[in-house]
């Protein structure tokens, strides 16, 4: 995703992506806490995770982590990416219902 938006933006920004397999949104968002200190109003940290919370069946302690990380940074702007429908499973499936309670909570 960051180099595909590093690409996308050209030269005049700058672009830093962070991969952490198997890790949880407590902490991606406490990692991103440590680097989020010095950014401005005009930049921008994406999270893009929660498939671990939901696998944990831990979504609701994932949102709220997310919810804080926002709440702590508003001096920048922060987006979140929902995990994407798994499509190997049913749409009924417990899974995606948790994908959907967390997409449904992180639109507004």
């Amino acid at each position: 995703m960051a180099v595909e938006l590093s690409a996308s933006l050209g030269k005049n920004f700058e672009v830093m992506g962070t991969i952490m397999p198997g890790s949880r949104l407590s902490h991606i968002t406490g990692l991103a806490s440590r680097e989020t200190s010095q950014l401005q109003c005009d930049e921008f940290v994406i999270i893009c995770g929660a498939a671990n919370d939901i696998n944990k069946n831990e979504s609701k302690t994932g949102l709220r982590n997310i919810r804080n990380f926002a709440l702590q940074n508003k001096h920048t702007n922060v987006i979140a990416i929902s995990p994407s429908h798994t499509h190997d499973l049913q749409d009924f499936s417990c899974i995606n219902g948790e994908i959907k309670h967390i997409t449904d909570y992180i639109k507004y």
